[in-house]
Formats: structure tokens, C-alpha cells, sequence
């Protein structure tokens, strides 16, 4: 994930924190 993260840092880092917490929720 890290590594995926860091690959397309500005294109993974908006959804990924959009749907991480809306998931946990």
C-alpha cells in the first residue's frame, strides 16, 4: 500500500484517504 502510495502519490493519496475513513466508518 505504502509502495502503491508513493508511486502515485497525488492520484492514491485523495481517494485513499476519502475512502479509508468513509470504509472504517
Amino acid at each position: 500500500m505504502l509502495a502503491e502510495e508513493e508511486t502515485e502519490g497525488i492520484e492514491f493519496t485523495v481517494p485513499s484517504h476519502v475512502q479509508f475513513p468513509a470504509t472504517t466508518a
